[in-house]
């Protein structure tokens, strides 16, 4: 900084980032980034700038000192490690991307078995469609899938929507059997229940 000019000079700066500064230029230049947005930046800009040069210097050093097989070598590798990575990312990453492809089933409010229960096909994701249109107005649900004894499965929080046909999405793969899917109220009981038999 000199009386001229109100902001810190390159050479200030470069000496900051160096570390080459006394304590009393030091604590001008800290003082003055305090209050100056513009010599932040400028610092910032610079600190960037000497960390790539520092980068670059090493590298060059290493590849210098290094045989020219040893580069060779090198690069080869990265070739073979990064065509590796390639095929292993173009025969894994497919399947995995793709969405789950849900069976949807839309089930009938029935308690017991006959020709109200739903069959579907075990061992697959289902999306389970509910027909609520007579359920009171609160919205705040928790669905249950119960086995034959009546042992929870599988359940989930769901949210009653406006329509109130609410759709309950099942990632977990069910085994065949007999299922009863329950509808119960945030603070009160068993609302609806529904048959589902998987094949």
């Amino acid at each position: 900084m000199t009386p001229e000019s109100p902001h810190i000079d390159a050479a200030s700066i470069a000496g900051y980032i160096k570390g080459t500064l006394n304590e009393a230029e030091i604590a001008a230049v800290e003082e003055h980034l305090l209050i100056c947005e513009s010599c932040r930046q400028r610092l910032d800009d610079e600190e960037y700038k000497y960390v790539v040069r520092q980068a670059a210097d090493r590298i060059q050093r290493r590849s210098v000192a290094e045989p020219v097989f040893i580069k060779g070598l090198r690069s080869k590798s990265a070739w073979i490690l990064a065509f590796a990575a390639s095929v292993g990312i173009i025969l894994l990453i497919p399947g995995k991307n793709e969405p789950t492809p849900y069976m949807d089933v839309h089930l009938e409010s029935v308690r017991g078995p006959g020709p109200g229960v739903v069959r579907a096909e075990a061992g697959k994701p289902l999306r389970l469609h509910l027909d609520l249109t007579e359920l009171p107005g609160n919205p705040l649900l928790r669905f249950e899938i119960a086995d034959r004894e009546g042992k929870a499965v599988w359940q989930s929080p769901a949210e009653l929507p406006y329509e109130k046909n609410l759709a309950v999405a099942v990632d977990k793969k069910l085994s065949p059997g007999a299922y009863w899917c329950r509808v119960y109220g945030a603070q009160s009981g068993l609302l609806r229940e529904f048959g589902l038999r998987l094949e």
